[in-house]
């Protein structure tokens, strides 16, 4: 692809407690730029608030004609991806 535009993105809690939803992955795996998606935990995982990137709760990778094409395709996996924690 000539003058692609790649990307990656950390997914991060802010909280610590249970997983009691993950939504929106199946949408933004779905974008055709998404080239993967993973997301590491599950609903009814006990999780820590992120206080680096080892412990994320996943990750992103974009690839896109261009580098607004990749900016939208990741804005639009951050504003999607929700992780329902209490």
């Amino acid at each position: 692809m000539p003058g692609a535009a790649a990307a990656s993105a950390f997914l991060f809690l802010d909280r610590a407690g249970v997983v009691r939803a993950v939504e929106g992955v199946d949408l933004v795996r779905a974008h055709p730029h998404v080239v993967r998606c993973t997301v590491n935990y599950a609903p009814g995982d006990r999780v820590d608030r992120a206080t680096s990137s080892m412990n994320r709760a996943g990750h992103v990778l974009v690839a896109a004609p261009d580098a607004r094409a990749r900016d939208d395709a990741l804005a639009f996996a951050r504003d999607r991806i929700r992780f329902d924690v209490r």
